[in-house]
């Protein structure tokens, strides 16, 4: 998504358009969505609903070791657009040239490396792909191919998924928390079950966002 033209919509306004844009987008398509967006608005306009949907992709053209911290709804980002003026052989004239951190394409759907965990979670009544998705920190579109679904909007009570999930160690008590393991980090957590740091320490009322302990039980949602 990249929604950077606001013709006097307030920030409440452009956040409800952005997310409601989101949320149809990837119902249809059955795909993640990510956000291109600048520090400035990052900053000032997205807030932590529009992060919760979507991974950043930032347009930044300085240094990014200046964005170690970057004081938004996002932790960080997954791709940066570094210069609008690259050069690439084939091509005339200038072009945007972008790095990222992880795979961004549509992938085939074959299970993550690193000794991948298989799941198999059994759909309840309610579940959708994009809430399985967030849940497990995988992809809807690797749902789909994982599970050679049709129609990504249309999932059966009682089918089960089959998940594949690099998540190691600590483990959920329940849908809604998360019990601290050695080595966890709220950026982690925040990865692992598609929410941000923001998120969990407004729900858990944590003070020191950069101290958490193991046995510390983390709420999700």
């Amino acid at each position: 998504m990249d929604y950077e033209k606001f013709f006097g919509e307030g920030k409440a306004e452009i956040n409800e358009i952005a997310l409601a844009f989101m949320q149809r987008l990837s119902q249809l398509t059955g795909k993640d969505v990510i956000v291109y967006s600048n520090l400035n608005n990052i900053k000032n306009t997205f807030g932590d609903d529009v992060a919760l949907e979507g991974d950043l992709w930032l347009a930044y053209y300085s240094n990014p070791n200046n964005l170690i911290n970057l004081n938004a709804s996002w932790d960080t980002y997954i791709g940066i657009q570094y210069t609008s003026t690259g050069r690439v052989p084939g091509i005339s004239g200038n072009v945007d040239r972008d790095k990222f951190s992880k795979e961004i394409l549509i992938g085939s759907g074959s299970p993550p490396e690193n000794n991948p965990q298989k799941i198999t979670y059994k759909i309840k009544w309610g579940d959708t792909l994009w809430a399985i998705s967030r849940k497990y920190g995988v992809s809807i579109q690797d749902l789909v191919n994982w599970n050679n679904i049709k129609n990504p909007n249309l999932i059966f009570a009682g089918n089960t998924l089959v998940i594949y999930t690099n998540s190691s160690g600590g483990y959920q008590t329940s849908e809604n928390t998360y019990i601290v393991k050695k080595g966890d980090t709220l950026w982690g957590i925040s990865m692992r079950y598609g929410t941000t740091v923001n998120r969990l320490v407004a729900l858990n009322g944590i003070r020191n966002r950069n101290l958490i302990y193991p046995g510390q039980i983390i709420r999700l949602y």
